[in-house]
């Protein structure tokens, strides 16, 4: 489920993609 809300946040273009990324990768 973390995959997809990375994936949405980055279509979305909002800046929080790169903390959810961060987060996500660890």
């Amino acid at each position: 489920m973390a995959l997809v809300f990375v994936y949405g946040t980055l279509k979305r273009g909002q800046p929080n993609h790169r903390v959810l990324r961060d987060g996500a990768h660890g």
